[in-house]
């Protein structure tokens, strides 16, 4: 997928924008999300939302399934994408070694090597 439309949305400050570029952020984040799910196989088993948050922040977008949590933003740190494991669609963190934060770019996100990364995390091999 490209996600070149999504990368020059992000490449523009989120904070205190106007309305228009906040929803082609969080319009195009969950086309993003939406194909990673269909590729990864669990689009019938997550649930896709959208959270537009306040003025002071662009907000985020994730991706819930049973076995996986991925969240797109603009973070303090660069990266745009965070994901880890999770025990279910009621809670969003796990108990296991699969839960902690991993981080990736918009960029690398439909590589061999990222979708491997979540095929993983959501025990679609």
């Amino acid at each position: 997928m490209n996600t070149n439309k999504l990368v020059n949305v992000m490449s523009q400050d989120l904070s205190y924008c106007e309305p228009k570029l906040k929803n082609s952020f969080h319009s195009e984040s969950k086309k993003v999300l939406k194909e990673l799910s269909r590729i990864l196989g669990i689009e019938k088993e997550c649930k896709i939302s959208s959270n537009k948050a306040g003025i002071a922040c662009s907000g985020e977008i994730s991706l819930h399934g049973d076995s996986i949590y991925i969240v797109i933003s603009q973070f303090f740190g660069g990266e745009e994408v965070l994901y880890r494991g999770c025990d279910s669609r009621q809670n969003s963190v796990s108990t296991s070694a699969r839960g902690h934060n991993q981080y990736c770019k918009i960029t690398d996100l439909f590589t061999e090597h990222q979708l491997s990364k979540f095929k993983k995390l959501s025990r679609i091999n």
